[in-house]
């Protein structure tokens, strides 16, 4: 049997202030459900999974909505209004250097609303 382990391992610096981005994705809909879930957290970190987005014309990302997490299990975000480009992005706010958390993030279920 082969093992295989989806998702991504987020490392805390001990700083905490140190963004994970994803790679920016072009909207599927003006509104969207995301869903992040931990599948592991080790040494009880709190990690911030936060949507980020812009238009073309725009010069800087701006929050279009965030959510938490101290634990396992999933949390799921519900955004409309959402801008042309969008990406994930995920910090730390508690927690010590060399916590870490285990995220799988599908895709975003996309509203036509």
């Amino acid at each position: 049997m082969v093992a295989t382990i989806i998702g991504d391992t987020l490392v805390h610096d001990g700083v905490g202030t140190a963004p994970f981005y994803s790679p920016p994705f072009l909207r599927g809909g003006e509104a969207a459900v995301f869903t992040i879930e931990v599948t592991l957290n080790n040494g009880g970190a709190t990690l911030v999974f936060a949507v980020e987005h812009k238009n073309a014309e725009d010069t800087s990302w701006s929050s279009a909505g965030s959510t938490s997490a101290s634990a396992t299990g999933v949390r799921t975000l519900e955004i409309s209004g959402l801008k042309e480009e969008l990406r994930l992005k995920f910090t730390f706010s508690a927690g010590l250097a060399g916590d870490f958390v285990h995220v799988l993030v599908p895709a975003p279920m996309w509203l036509p609303f």
